[in-house]
């Protein structure tokens, strides 16, 4: 625990202060403009309302703590976002805590150095703030609170629309904590008596939907509601066979022993399928210049080759899955709940996959100690050198 602690204190300040050389980066310039408007009372502002996709309750939160405060600096609220994320950690160590120790301090680090996590800790972004949130209503509703975990869930969507879909994998929680698998009208009767709160975060959520005609604050036409897009899916394996290497080195022999059943072949002719039907990379935002991901995405368009080596990615990904067991209930839960966060999504960003990624480290089970100190420092590489290389160049993943 102590090594935990003086870890994250310690690259935390590193990180915070390689950070203040640079100006804003991306959607730093919007929400410094947006916190300027909070601190001035203009609640409903232009810049609030059309250009910030998210509902305004991290701009809300964090412009009036910093009114109150008198921060007015970039970097002074960079640390300030910082100190409203951080408590994300306590509460994901809290959640991982089994009986080993060194198990529950080896996944907190891995969250810590989750390379689409990492950077946002330390700039004006709302993701790392939002997962608080996710993370709190989980753990509250682990200790059978579920009242407080909708309250908690409902003040995490006034930060993150799409946090709809964890309040409802929560809410399917408490259901599975209390009554099992066995459904039933006075089952659900008797979980909505125990956890009511969570009618109020729906009603609210569908309120907001209709009354604002979609999903999305701002920028709407960039974020149409109940599309279907198949891509950040595909970028999402992609990913996690690179966040994952010392998992699939060491586990190529159970990769290839999955070849050998049906269902496996199956699962990767309808990627592969899907693929060809389906991935088309059309988001004005996925053609700027500036973003590492949409240099990868014009390079593989133009090369055959680089399409097979993607699906290889991809499906060695998909095989990792197959082979990882996640903690009850969540087993048959969680991957539903990751496919309805992303399928809607037309602007592929991997700042979609922090919670998903983030809550598969929570719920896998535990390797080696060699293997998942290995993969800490994997993890802490990768994030250690993006973070790097945002700074230096502003150039995003």
């Amino acid at each position: 625990m102590v090594f935990l602690l003086i870890t994250v204190i310690t690259i935390s300040m590193l990180s915070l202060l390689l950070v203040s050389s640079s100006g804003t980066i991306i959607d730093e310039n919007n929400y410094i403009k947006a916190i300027g408007d909070v601190q001035r009372f203009d609640f409903f502002s232009y810049t609030i309302t059309q250009y910030i996709t998210a509902l305004p309750g991290y701009t809300y939160a964090i412009g009036l703590i910093s009114l109150v405060l008198g921060i007015t600096t970039l970097n002074g609220l960079r640390v300030l976002s910082f100190l409203m994320a951080v408590g994300g950690i306590p509460l994901f160590y809290l959640l991982a805590r089994k009986d080993l120790e060194k198990g529950s301090i080896f996944k907190t680090l891995q969250f810590y150095f989750l390379p689409v996590l990492f950077p946002f800790f330390f700039l004006l972004y709302t993701d790392a703030f939002s997962l608080v949130f996710v993370l709190g209503m989980f753990y509250l509703v682990t200790k059978k609170r579920y009242n407080t975990a909708g309250i908690i869930g409902l003040l995490g969507l006034a930060v993150r629309q799409n946090s709809i879909i964890w309040y409802s994998l929560a809410f399917a929680a408490s259901y599975l904590h209390e009554e099992g698998w066995k459904l039933s009208w006075g089952a659900v009767v008797r979980q909505l008596k125990r956890a009511a709160t969570f009618i109020i975060g729906v009603i609210v959520f569908i309120t907001f939907a209709m009354v604002n005609n979609g999903f999305a604050l701002g920028d709407r036409a960039m974020h149409p509601a109940f599309a279907f897009h198949v891509e950040n899916i595909y970028f999402a394996l992609f990913l996690i066979f690179f966040l994952s290497l010392p998992f699939q080195v060491m586990h190529w022999r159970q990769h290839m022993q999955l070849l050998k059943k049906p269902l496996t072949w199956f699962g990767i002719i309808t990627i592969v399928a899907g693929y060809i039907l389906f991935f088309r990379v059309t988001h004005p935002f996925n053609i700027v210049s500036g973003v590492w991901r949409n240099h990868l995405f014009w390079l593989i368009q133009q090369h055959v080759y680089l399409q097979l080596l993607f699906l290889l990615a991809v499906i060695f990904a998909f095989l990792f899955l197959l082979n990882t067991k996640l903690q009850k209930p969540y087993n048959r839960l969680f991957y539903p709940a990751v496919i309805a966060v992303l399928l809607p999504s037309w602007l592929i960003e991997p700042r979609y996959y922090i919670v998903p990624f983030a809550l598969f480290i929570l719920w896998r089970e535990v390797e080696n100690e060699q293997l998942e100190l290995l993969q800490t420092g994997w993890s802490a590489l990768l994030s250690i050198c993006m973070f790097t290389g945002i700074i230096l160049s502003g150039f995003m993943l």
